[in-house]
């Protein structure tokens, strides 16, 4: 019997989907909680980011099998431990048909504060 459950769950594992990673940026960031909060995006933000770098997803069978990453929480699990390491605040995933097939991870960039103006000096009294 546990030869036959260990076959399973050989099998069961050989359709998981797996990623791999290829860093963008040659900065290092601190590295977050392995579960920290990321935006998931599947279309590019509007706002100003470093690109930290790409997963790759190979998923191992057809659209609707178990173990693909057909849905953005599907993604967030696969990618999220690496992310948080990399310091990323957001992820954008991208999908070919129904499969996502790369995800970006993120790092927002910060606006600089406004700079400050010189104070007017006051009027001279007459």
């Amino acid at each position: 019997m546990r030869c036959v459950l260990f076959v399973c769950s050989l099998l069961l594992g050989a359709c998981a989907a797996t990623t791999s990673y290829t860093r963008s940026s040659t900065k290092a960031y601190p590295v977050k909680p392995a579960n920290c909060p990321l935006e998931m995006l599947t279309i590019p933000p509007q706002r100003q980011f470093v690109e930290l770098g790409t997963f790759d997803i190979d998923n191992k069978a057809q659209p609707g099998t178990p173990g693909n990453i057909e849905t953005i929480s599907d993604l967030l699990e696969l990618v999220q431990g690496r992310a948080c390491a990399e310091g990323a605040d957001a992820i954008l995933g991208r999908k070919v048909g129904v499969l996502y097939m790369q995800a970006v991870a993120l790092r927002w960039v910060e606006s600089p504060p406004p700079a400050a103006t010189p104070e007017t000096p006051p009027a001279a009294a007459k």
